[in-house]
């Protein structure tokens, strides 16, 4: 059973409950992701023998943690932003490693098994789409979007305190009527409410199957649409998208899982071409505030949509992490090709340096996100 959006209901019962529940989902999501993708790092360097000092999911004051029978110390931070796996030898040079612990130093290994569990990082962030989006097309089918124009009025949350709640409207009511005029689809239904700002309306619904009455009076709300100024009803209830159910066997959901990250994957690499070329405005990129908000939304909706959401987000990280940028992982790998072709490492100061113009591309790149987050959530 699927209780989330129960519980996403319990939570609107709360003194602003709809952002501790963007909190929660946010910190989910991004728990779950850092994991595996650290994981996929830690996993890689023990098949080749490095040490992992520690595995941090977040950063920070530690939490909570304990030591495994391997000497790593697993534990929980308090910003929960990222994570890590601290290998032992990472940038040591020369005689700072103790010859009798050379072989589990990971600057020790040859470039090829550097490479590997650097990769295996970003490369565990493509594969975890494939496997939970298999298991869920297969176990629980996939549910295919009917079209946004062909939805019909079903009620999906209704907001506490709203016009709905007090009119007793409740999630999965069907409205068929609004003040005698028949409504066949949610749009239908929007707008005749919006049309009827503080105006007493009755609405014909069907709940389990049996017709009810109710009144209700729409809130009078003041917002832009299409650029004008107007003022609109509203009565707090949100959409209850309808699906078609499409069973899949094994094979077939592995299919249908593939295509869908890798159709992820080039809707992400061409989302990055424009901005690069200047054809996506830096606007519309999102940060943290962003995918809390939009993580909030599909946890409301249940565990299909946040698995959904989630393997969005998985690959969107394994991306941006290849990116050629020092301090991300593909930074890495750009210097570790370049060794693998000349021969020699490159030289720590030019690393360092290079390290520094990363943390500034990636400063830069925060800062504009957090706007931009900031402009949405008071505009």
């Amino acid at each position: 059973m699927d209780f989330l959006p129960e519980l996403y209901a319990l939570f609107l019962t709360l003194p602003a409950g709809s952002l501790l529940w963007s909190i929660l989902m946010f910190i989910v999501v991004l728990g779950v992701l850092v994991f595996v993708h650290e994981w996929g790092h830690y996993a890689a360097a023990r098949s080749v023998g490095v040490h992992a000092e520690a595995f941090s999911i977040g950063f920070g004051p530690e939490l909570f943690g304990w030591n495994d029978k391997h000497g790593t110390r697993w534990k929980v931070c308090a910003l929960p932003l990222g994570g890590y796996v601290a290998m032992y030898g990472f940038e040591a040079e020369g005689e700072k490693v103790p010859v009798k612990r050379r072989k589990e130093a990971f600057s020790y290994k040859n470039v090829w098994q550097r490479m590997w569990v650097v990769f295996a990082g970003p490369g565990i962030n493509f594969l975890f789409p494939i496997i939970a989006l298999t298991l869920l097309f297969w176990v629980s089918g996939e549910q295919r979007p009917i079209a946004f124009e062909e939805q019909s009025a079903t009620v999906g949350t209704v907001r506490p305190g709203s016009p709905a709640a007090e009119a007793g409207l409740q999630r999965e009511d069907v409205v068929r009527f609004i003040d005698g005029q028949p409504v066949g689809t949610w749009m239908e239904m929007v707008a005749k409410i919006q049309s009827r700002p503080e105006q007493a309306t009755t609405l014909n619904i069907v709940r389990a199957g049996e017709p009810m009455e109710l009144n209700i009076t729409p809130a009078l709300v003041s917002t832009k649409i299409a650029g004008e100024q107007r003022d609109i009803g509203r009565i707090g209830v949100e959409f209850n998208p309808d699906t078609e159910l499409v069973q899949h066997s094994l094979p077939s959901a592995l299919v249908k899982a593939s295509k869908d990250t890798w159709g992820y994957v080039t809707m992400i690499g061409d989302t990055l071409a424009k901005l690069f070329s200047g054809k996506e405005d830096v606007k519309n990129l999102g940060g943290p505030l962003a995918i809390g908000d939009l993580a909030g939304q599909s946890g409301s909706y249940g565990f299909y949509a946040l698995i959904m959401f989630m393997a969005l987000i998985s690959v969107n990280l394994g991306v941006l992490n290849l990116l050629p940028i020092p301090a991300l992982d593909g930074g890495h790998l750009l210097f570790f090709l370049i060794e693998a072709v000349k021969g020699s490492p490159v030289s720590m100061k030019v690393q360092e340096y290079a390290y520094r113009g990363g943390m500034g591309i990636l400063a830069v790149l925060m800062v504009t996100v957090f706007y931009n987050d900031i402009v949405r959530m008071f505009s």
